[in-house]
């Protein structure tokens, strides 16, 4: 307890500490004062300058309760209400997330397929099937990559600045590495040619199908694999 209220005096802003020195004591004088003259008898004949000492005494009090104690109790209720509004922020990025990373499971479904077969006989074939993948799937990358980076480099500050975190099984510094793995997998199957025989496999700009799937479902495998992202806290209730 005592300590809570040295913490609580040594962050007040000097203009309240100044007020409150000034005020306590000299509400305490004026309350003294006024008991003394109330004993003589003094405030029947003097009902106007009564109730000028009373309301001074009394704002001698009020002013530094309101500044330590009912600015206190504001501070908290603000902490208490942005801790509500960036949880409920987060969860709902949170679920959009979660669902357009869920979305993207018949994908590494497909790109298993593709990673493990032969592109023998029709290389060909089998190469502009992986592009059409990767076209038809251009929308939900871009979702997961934009999601991804409003809740690491936006909502998971503001969690952390309000005593919360968010929680899975890797560190979110690897998921984010993993995020932006996937999603430069899925640009290089779009940007770069696939080579399909002999004749452009030696172009350094060619790119093997099969190690592009691979890599590009290795990628979501492994963000599919991460439990799902949690708001953990506060901590620490505000005092």
């Amino acid at each position: 307890m005592a300590h809570d209220l040295r913490a609580l005096w040594r962050d007040l802003p000097p203009t309240s500490k100044a007020v409150s020195k000034i005020g306590l004591p000299s509400g305490l004088a004026l309350l003294a004062l006024g008991l003394y003259l109330d004993h003589e008898r003094w405030p029947g004949e003097h009902g106007f300058a009564t109730n000028v000492l009373s309301s001074a005494t009394c704002l001698m009090f009020a002013v530094p309760f309101a500044l330590v104690v009912l600015s206190r109790l504001g501070e908290a209720h603000t902490e208490r209400a942005e801790q509500r509004a960036a949880k409920k922020s987060a969860e709902k990025e949170l679920a959009v997330f979660n669902s357009s990373l869920g979305g993207l499971r018949h994908v590494a479904d497909s790109l298993s397929a593709h990673a493990s077969a032969s592109f023998q006989p029709d290389p060909l074939s089998a190469a502009q099937g992986l592009q059409a993948i990767a076209n038809q799937q251009r929308g939900e990358m871009q979702r997961l990559q934009d999601n991804w980076r409003f809740l690491y480099k936006t909502v998971y500050p503001r969690l952390r600045d309000n005593g919360m975190s968010l929680t899975t099984d890797w560190p979110l510094a690897d998921v984010d590495k993993i995020v932006a793995s996937a999603v430069k997998a899925h640009q290089s199957i779009l940007t770069f040619p696939l080579y399909t025989n002999r004749a452009n496999s030696d172009s350094p700009d060619a790119i093997d199908p099969m190690r592009a799937a691979g890599a590009w479902r290795d990628d979501l495998e492994s963000l599919l694999g991460i439990a799902p992202l949690a708001v953990q806290g506060p901590t620490t209730p505000p005092q």
